[in-house]
């Protein structure tokens, strides 16, 4: 043997020598003298693994991938961003604000506010200014008073929500707390020589993003607002504890106390006939989210109709609100995230990790199989754990359920305490689909929305009939689902949605992808289901509008106080607002409220599994009441 051989065979002896020392007696005793051989071999496949994950799986999951058919708007992407700022509108009036800062907000929330990024250097500028950091036009002053007769200034709405509006020569431009205004009404000839002056409020002498607190909700208000949506349905309240607040974090707020702009790149006639201007955004700023929202790409890659298009949305923001954007890029705000464009940055995993997820999926199958599913694999490749049911007549004429899991490690395992402890009391025939791409899986091909729907009518018609009335469930985001099948041609067996903790409502807002840049949602998650999540998730085709619920479906929305992944305040009030100009949808819809709940704990709590179950009850035994109804009325027409 070479001195090499013998050199490494001595320091593996001595290894191995120094490793049983340290055990206890008995089991150094227990263990056979070829223990370290495994040990080796599984060192040795994890250093392989290592190189394939940075050599081949990390190259892979960072080639973007164009984005799939837009299902509802096709080419006319307008239509989108029109349906997204109609939501606004009417969310902001039934909450007595104004409809156009909403707008404006709606725009900002997804830029970070960066001082002085372009003198840094910008990835996505058109034009760089050749001049060093000690040279940058960025002078910590106060911000300073405007005379301009030309403009009137639109100043956020006050804690109380009322909109609230003064000319600019009134403001108190000495005073530190002093906010400037996020939109300015333009003259008819020029939009004021006050917008070209370079001003920077007192937040900015210590490098702090401007108070964001007047965006924020207090508990009290929420609370308020929650207890409003009885009307609407049925509210179910979890007051264990009284103390817990709302978690609401400040990195998604919108920065909103500078009103920056150098004078060589202001053009005076490029807003002649718009009323309105965002102080913060440019029109290069504003055409990189655009791009990358409703187009996935670059600007730079965008096709001639893709441009024609995304001029098409700015004219459905001059014609709803009459915003323009001034030429050029913001020195002080940057688009957050371009989250299908980006590369991933999941965290390397070990295989031990994606053994016990197997381990953990195989069990929770284990368990499945005791409580009497049967698992089963449809022609798309979707995979289904069916149960049927009970042998009475009171289970066999409530709907079957049709359940889909949100994302996590071991995907529909993390269920098995809710499914077979809580929804499989009532004795109804139930499915349970698996999506395989965010349940941690060494798996980079992912079903299309399509496919997964091709999947679940094939497992529905095959055990209940191809006319059987279906109850969908959806969890996080598993809500996604729901609104695929919603979309396809199962529509019209659709009589339930239960829709708990969703990902998929207000999916257009900023909150989701936000938290989703957190370092504490990256380290839960891994190569594949962020790959998934960047690359082949459809957000414009997940996204789950209530408006598009048919007004015969009976719904069930269940929300966490304390969630944080989704944004409950935000999506309480899209619900209050849509039950208010649709009184007949409301009729058929409960809202449950688990004020001290945080995002997932619905799985493991019995009281909220007996809350879920209670509602359906409920909506189906007034659907058999109504059809009982209806047939009556039928025998004394003929």
């Amino acid at each position: 043997m070479s001195t090499a051989g013998t050199g490494t065979m001595e320091w593996l002896w001595e290894a191995q020598e120094s490793v049983e020392a340290m055990m206890p007696v008995a089991v150094k005793e227990q263990l056979p003298i070829w223990w370290p051989l495994p040990v080796l071999v599984y060192l040795f496949a994890e250093v392989c693994f290592y190189i394939y994950f940075k050599t081949v799986m990390v190259p892979f999951a960072n080639t973007i991938i164009a984005p799939s058919e837009y299902r509802d708007y096709g080419r006319d992407r307008h239509k989108l961003i029109l349906r997204i700022l109609e939501r606004v509108t009417r969310t902001a009036k039934v909450n007595g604000r104004d409809d156009l800062e909403d707008t404006a907000r709606y725009l900002v929330q997804w830029f970070n506010y960066a001082p002085n990024h372009l003198a840094a250097g910008s990835a996505h500028k058109k034009k760089k200014k050749q001049q060093t950091p000690t040279t940058t036009k960025y002078r910590k002053n106060k911000l300073k008073a405007t005379t301009s007769p030309k403009r009137r200034v639109v100043k956020f709405a006050s804690s109380d929500n009322t909109p609230s509006s003064s000319n600019s020569n009134n403001s108190d431009s000495s005073s530190s707390s002093s906010k400037p205004s996020l939109l300015v009404k333009l003259s008819d000839s020029s939009i004021g020589s006050s917008l070209g002056t370079e001003s920077v409020c007192s937040s900015s002498a210590t490098g702090s993003s401007p108070d964001d607190s007047h965006l924020t909700m207090s508990d009290d208000d929420h609370d308020e607002m929650v207890v409003s949506l009885v009307g609407a349905g049925q509210v179910v309240d979890d007051t264990a504890s009284d103390s817990a607040s709302l978690d609401d974090d400040d990195d998604d707020s919108i920065d909103d106390d500078f009103d920056d702009t150098d004078d060589d790149e202001v053009d005076d006639n490029a807003s002649i006939h718009a009323e309105y201007t965002v102080t913060v955004l440019r029109k290069d700023d504003v055409d990189d989210f655009m791009a990358w929202g409703f187009f996935g790409k670059f600007v730079s890659t965008l096709e001639e109709w893709e441009r024609e298009e995304m001029e098409n949305c700015y004219q459905v923001l001059e014609e709803m609100h009459g915003i323009r954007f001034q030429p050029g890029r913001s020195p002080h705000y940057k688009l957050k995230y371009l989250l299908s464009l980006e590369d991933c940055v999941a965290m390397h995993r070990p295989l031990i990790f994606y053994l016990q997820v197997f381990l953990v999926k195989w069990f929770a199958g284990l368990l499945f199989r005791l409580a009497g599913f049967s698992r089963h694999v449809a022609e798309s490749g979707v995979i289904c754990w069916y149960k049927p049911a009970a042998d009475d007549d009171y289970s066999k004429n409530l709907l079957p359920l049709c359940f889909f899991h949100g994302v996590g490690p071991g995907g529909h395992a993390l269920y098995t305490l809710m499914v077979l402890l809580g929804l499989n009391r009532t004795g109804r025939a139930i499915f349970l689909f698996e999506n395989h791409s965010v349940t941690c899986s060494l798996n980079f091909k992912a079903l299309t929305d399509n496919e997964i729907v091709d999947g679940v009518r094939e497992m529905i018609d095959r055990f209940c009939g191809p006319d059987r009335p279906i109850s969908l469930m959806g969890h996080s985001f598993g809500s996604s689902a729901l609104t695929w099948i919603l979309h396809s041609d199962l529509k019209p067996r659709i009589r339930q949605m239960v829709i708990l903790e969703p990902v998929s409502l207000m999916l257009s807002e900023s909150d989701v992808i936000c938290t989703m840049a957190k370092p504490i949602f990256k380290a839960a998650i891994d190569l594949v289901l962020e790959h998934y999540i960047r690359r082949q998730y459809p957000w414009y085709n997940s996204e789950l509008w209530l408006e598009d619920i048919p007004d015969d479906v009976h719904v069930i929305i269940g929300l966490a106080g304390r969630d944080g992944l989704i944004p409950t305040p935000k999506i309480t009030q899209e619900i209050e607002a849509f039950c208010a100009v649709n009184p007949k949808v409301a009729k058929n819809m409960d809202f449950i409220y688990w004020k001290n709940n945080l995002h997932g704990l619905c799985l493991v709590l019995p009281w909220c599994w007996k809350d879920i179950n209670d509602a359906m009850l409920k909506q189906e035994l007034a659907m058999m009441m109504q059809s009982k109804s209806s047939r009556r009325r039928s025998r004394l027409k003929l």
